[in-house]
């Protein structure tokens, strides 16, 4: 244990705040009080230290829980992807009886409006509507703008890096950190979506 105070004794208070929010055994814990007692420090401000990392962290889960599985969004960027793209390709058929040139344009300017744009119709594409998931903003829980929109979704120019990202940090895409967007269960508070205090 004089080991492990010698230790403490070189942190600055700072950083033996932090220690304090961590699991520690009850001897580790009470040699960190002893330590931070020489500093001024009370048991009760450490202990508030701690209480708070737990709540960070309560809270942190709990959004998780919130959060749209990767299988989920993957299915639903599949049917936004061919099964818009399909439906539109028929639903301008009749366009191909003045020209196919027109029909041509014409489905490929609906098509990119409404890959770019879905996520703000509102907050949910197509896709997302049918599997149950939806796109909030990261900061407020609000739903996803046509500006946010359009950012999360130019992102899929590098698909592969893209939706590697989304097997990260609450499941943000590339498109979701340029966009500061979350795709969450559309049964979810989206006031609880946010990030606990400190994470990004």
């Amino acid at each position: 244990m004089q080991q492990l105070k010698e230790h403490y004794e070189r942190q600055d208070s700072d950083e033996l705040l932090e220690i304090a929010r961590k699991d520690l055994t009850d001897a580790a814990r009470l040699v960190l009080q002893e330590v931070l007692s020489k500093r001024g420090i009370s048991a009760g401000q450490t202990n508030a230290a701690r209480e708070s990392a737990i709540k960070v962290e309560a809270a942190r889960l709990e959004a998780d829980k919130r959060l749209a599985s990767f299988g989920a969004r993957l299915v639903a960027f599949v049917i936004d992807v061919w099964g818009v793209g399909i439906g539109l390709y028929v639903a301008l058929l009749p366009l191909q009886f003045f020209s196919s040139e027109l029909h041509a344009v014409s489905y490929c300017i609906a098509w990119f409006t409404y890959f770019f744009v879905r996520d703000a119709i509102p907050g949910q594409s197509f896709g997302k509507r049918l599997l149950g998931i939806r796109v909030v903003q990261h900061e407020s829980g609000l739903s996803c703008t046509w500006s946010k929109s359009f950012w999360r979704n130019v992102a899929h120019v590098i698909f592969a890096i893209d939706a590697l990202c989304a097997l990260g940090h609450r499941r943000m895409r590339l498109g979701d950190m340029i966009a500061g967007t979350v795709v969450v269960r559309a049964g979810s508070d989206p006031a609880k979506t946010q990030a606990p205090l400190g994470q990004p």
